[in-house]
């Protein structure tokens, strides 16, 4: 089960249960202000090489550490044509690919706090 928190500074992802196993992870935090944009189309995102999880099928069951097109990548998902991307700056991952049961909702709230969160210069 993957659960979002979503904090005053940034988003709490935790991973509970057999996802906790399968990514080799916990938790991860992301700063609001390190969020570039969220898609909904996590296909954009192409996974080459496993660091660290595991990857079971053609786009299917990929949790953990991934290289893909764009850098280093963390997946959480059962499906990728289920899944939106979490595009990121200053952080260990330039993308976090989820799946979770209401991601147009989520992607929307994500959206709502980036907006909220941002430095005027």
């Amino acid at each position: 089960m993957v659960k979002l928190n979503f904090k005053d500074s940034g988003i709490e992802i935790d991973l509970e249960g057999i996802e906790k196993i399968l990514a080799i992870k916990n938790r991860l935090f992301i700063p609001y202000r390190h969020i570039i944009n969220v898609d909904g189309n996590a296909e954009k995102v192409k996974a080459y090489l496993r660091v660290g999880g595991t990857a079971l099928g053609h786009r299917r069951y990929d949790y953990g550490r991934f290289l893909t097109n764009e850098g280093k990548g963390f997946y959480v998902m059962k499906d990728k044509d289920k899944a939106f991307a979490i595009h990121l700056k200053d952080e260990p991952y330039n993308v976090i690919v989820l799946e979770l049961d209401d991601n147009a909702s989520i992607i929307s709230q994500i959206n709502k706090e980036i907006t909220k969160h941002k430095v005027t210069l």
